[in-house]
C-alpha cells in the first residue's frame, strides 16, 4: 500500500503524513507523487509527455536493406513497408 511522504488535503479530506492508502482510492489520481510508492499514471498531465517502454528493435530481412528500427514487427522505410525480423 502506497504510504503518504507528507498531510495534504483532497477536497475536505485530510491525509495524514504516514497514512496507508489502498491503491483503488481515488485520492492517487495525479497524486502518485506524494506517497512513497508511486502509482504510475494511465495518462500524461497535459501538456507532459508520458515515458513508456517501446518494443524492441527490429531488422528489416530483405536483402540489402539495413534498416534497423522500432515499429512494431514493421521495417518502414523509403515508401516500402514489408515484414522485418525481431
Amino acid at each position: 500500500m502506497p504510504t503518504a511522504r507528507e498531510s495534504f488535503w483532497v477536497g475536505r479530506r485530510l491525509v495524514r503524513k504516514g497514512a496507508s492508502v489502498d491503491r483503488s482510492d481515488p485520492v492517487l489520481d495525479g497524486r502518485g507523487h506524494l506517497f512513497d510508492s508511486p502509482v504510475e499514471q494511465a495518462t500524461a498531465e497535459p501538456g507532459k509527455t508520458r515515458n513508456v517502454k517501446l518494443p524492441g528493435k527490429v531488422e528489416c530481412d530483405v536483402d540489402g536493406c539495413d534498416y534497423v528500427g522500432s515499429k512494431h514487427g514493421m521495417a518502414i522505410h523509403t515508401g516500402t513497408v514489408h515484414k522485418a525480423t525481431g
